[in-house]
């Protein structure tokens, strides 16, 4: 009985190419280049100060925390701006003051000493007298050398005071670390301002076009499509777009810059250790490339299968007093655990794939950790790579791994945008409602019928043929049998649908040159579904037009609604509730007949518009209706009746076809299709009366 609705194509969209999508996304940004400007300019700061962090700590622990002296014998000549005679031959190396190349060569030839040296211009007094033999000196007037290796010999407190300027250097180094971290997390915070206020720009601007665009749809298109689906286009796939911009696009683009900025970096510091760390890089894109595509399979089954829960849970709890009645709960739950468990399937099958990438990417973040390990504590060993820029090594893979780490959620996001993209732009496709471009500056209220075919659906006719002729001022009630094409009668005239074949004319001009605005203006409409927005009873009468007052209280006392706001408690401002749950059947149809009056319409239509008045408001709307109809135009839908007899002419609609025509006495003289309702509903006997033959489709 209950089985959800049917699964759509746009459950199975497959977004195919992603780069016309970004591209058409991106032109939401035109308006707010310079917000994307200084997004840009934040991002390169901000990645720019998150670079510099690994390198100031390498140049803290080479310049002020690690020796880089060393005695060198040879020539020297080729790099005196690093050196400080010794004695004879030898002199004082600075080994971080050397080109990479140049110590590249030393270590190679093997003429780089191991033992590492303190130099220092002076000692304090008191040290050197109790470490007699400690420090080394070629010359009174030469620095003072200590080996590294001696360094424990002395007390902590000595230590102290011989190291005061590398203390100052990495207390300055600090200080410049502090500061690149308050950089990073002030245009880290721009950034992220930046973009989710883009976002939102762009949400706000999207889905502003969307309701724009569904308020010029044509009816027919929201009967073939679901109302909760349309909500959704507005709401969760706009919201998805917006993090597209808040948490991906401009993300991905640090990503690339940091990943891009830590290999030039790494590749300065040391080529062949950078190297190393490349040799990865195959493998990590690969790895990628089939998360990708396993990755987008698993999400579209799992959107296909959330989408049909939704629709299900919504079908559900829409017709619950239904499923109560008839005790289908069993039913509705066992077809729900079979969707639920195409659903719990489905995210099995995303996590493995989300499990799986994760932990492949920390071995490789592992792996490179270990080879950085490897290759660069044996380049230290011989001299040829700093303690310094070993440790940035290791900072710069973590923080390049980061982003690959990120790439599921990422890419997660993405795709959902995408879809969510998809569905919208699906939807802004959609043709809007036709019209014309005349005005009808007198209204006189005439309407004509030639030959009107139509139909829902392609050879399913609905009417075959009709034509009638409505003079100015005059009243006319369609009656007649349920699905007759009464309503798609009024439909046509408000112009929600076109005829395949025929026209229809107001005041000699057809309706499908009319502007919409002048046509719906000019015709006033109590619907047999009342329908009211949540707000007062005086929204809901004036739906946010401007209404004179003398106008109002005219449309209020003629439907006796008047005496249903003075009962109310707070008067027209008195809240109708959701859909107007707050009112009864009854005094919500009041204020739909009101609203109709509003308005002071030429022509009047109304559908079944006392179809839920008791009998007493019914005889007093009668009433009013004599003198509110005068001068006006009206078409009168009605299965009652007794709310037709008055009209000037009754037209009787049956298969889509107009088979009767008169005043209510002469309908009933005749003994037709009129006449046998009329019997029905008053209980006399019925005579048998044969239905009219079809007519054939239009040739």
């Amino acid at each position: 009985m209950f089985h959800g609705p049917p699964e759509v194509s746009e459950d199975r969209i497959k977004v195919k190419h992603d780069l016309p999508l970004v591209r058409r996304l991106l032109g939401y940004t035109r308006p707010y280049w310079h917000i994307v400007f200084l997004a840009f300019l934040a991002l390169l700061l901000n990645s720019g100060f998150d670079l510099g962090v690994p390198y100031v700590v390498k140049t803290a622990i080479d310049r002020y925390v690690t020796p880089h002296w060393v005695f060198y014998t040879g020539a020297a000549e080729r790099f005196s701006h690093a050196t400080r005679p010794w004695r004879g031959d030898t002199v004082l190396l600075n080994l971080s003051e050397l080109p990479r190349s140049t110590r590249k060569v030393l270590e190679t030839r093997g003429e780089i000493p191991h033992q590492k040296l303190l130099v220092y211009p002076r000692v304090p007094k008191d040290i050197a007298e109790r470490h007699p033999g400690l420090f080394l000196r070629a010359s009174p007037e030469g620095p003072y050398v200590l080996p590294y290796d001696r360094l424990g010999d002395l007390s902590p407190p000595e230590v102290r005071r011989l190291r005061l300027v590398e203390l100052a250097g990495v207390a300055r180094m600090a200080l410049i670390l502090l500061a690149l971290l308050v950089g990073s997390f002030v245009f880290g915070s721009a950034l992220t301002y930046l973009l989710q206020y883009l976002g939102q720009r762009v949400m706000f601007d999207m889905r502003m076009e969307v309701i724009e665009h569904l308020l010029r749809l044509p009816v027919a298109y929201f009967d073939k499509n679901p109302v909760g689906r349309l909500v959704t286009r507005a709401t969760n796939d706009i919201a998805a777009v917006s993090e597209l911009y808040s948490s991906v696009l401009v993300f991905v683009a640090k990503d690339f810059l940091l990943i891009f900025g830590i290999f030039f970096v790494m590749s300065r510091m040391n080529r062949s250790l950078t190297l190393v760390i490349l040799a990865l890089v195959p493998f990590i894109l690969i790895t990628t490339y089939l998360f990708r595509l396993y990755a987008r399979t698993a999400y579209r089954l799992v959107r296909r299968h959330l989408a049909r829960v939704n629709a299900f849970v919504q079908e559900t709890l829409n017709g619950i007093a239904l499923i109560q009645v008839f005790n289908a709960q069993r039913n509705v739950l066992r077809q729900f655990r079979r969707i639920n468990d195409d659903l719990f399937r489905a995210f099995l099958r995303q996590m493995y794939v989300f499990a799986v990438f994760r932990p492949v990417i920390e071995i490789f973040s592992a792996v490179a950790v270990a080879l950085v390990v490897w290759h660069g504590g044996g380049q230290i060993i011989k001299g040829a790579l700093t303690f310094g820029a070993l440790v940035a090594f290791l900072s710069y893979i973590d923080m390049m791994f980061h982003p690959i780490r990120d790439l599921a959620e990422k890419y997660n996001i993405f795709q959902s945008a995408l879809a969510g993209a998809e569905r919208v732009f699906t939807l802004l496709q959609e043709p809007p409602e036709p019209e014309g471009t005349q005005d009808l500056q007198e209204v006189r209220g005439e309407i004509v019928f030639e030959d009107v075919w139509f139909a829902y659906n392609p050879d399913e006719w609905v009417l075959k043929g009709v034509s009638f002729r409505i003079r100015p001022e005059e009243t006319v009630a369609l009656v007649g049998p349920t699905g007759a094409g009464k309503t798609s009668i009024m439909s046509l005239m408000l112009g929600f649908y076109r005829p395949q074949k025929g026209r229809i004319l107001i005041d000699g001009v057809d309706i499908r040159n009319l502007r919409l605005s002048t046509l719906r203006r000019i015709i006033g409409v109590v619907f047999q579904d009342v329908f009211l927005l949540e707000g007062t009873v005086l929204d809901n009468l004036k739906l946010h037009q401007e209404i004179p007052e003398p106008q109002l209280e005219r449309a209020l006392k003629i439907t006796r609604l008047q005496e249903v706001v003075q009962r109310l408690p707070q008067g027209l401002n008195t809240p109708v509730g959701e859909g107007g749950r707050l009112l009864s059947a009854g005094e919500r149809q009041l204020l739909s007949f009101a609203r109709a009056l509003a308005r002071d319409p030429k022509i009047l239509l109304m559908d079944e518009a006392t179809s839920s008045v008791d009998s007493y408001s019914e005889y007093l709307i009668e009433q009013a209706l004599r003198a509110m109809l005068k001068g006006k135009t009206a078409v009168i839908i009605a299965h009652r009746l007794s709310t037709v007899r008055h009209a000037d002419r009754i037209l009787v609609v049956v298969g889509g076809r107009i088979v009767e025509e008169g005043t209510h006495e002469d309908l009933l003289k005749k003994g037709g299709v009129y006449s046998h309702l009329y019997r029905i509903q008053f209980g006399e006997a019925p005579a048998a009366a044969a239905d009219p033959p079809e007519a054939e489709g239009p040739a």
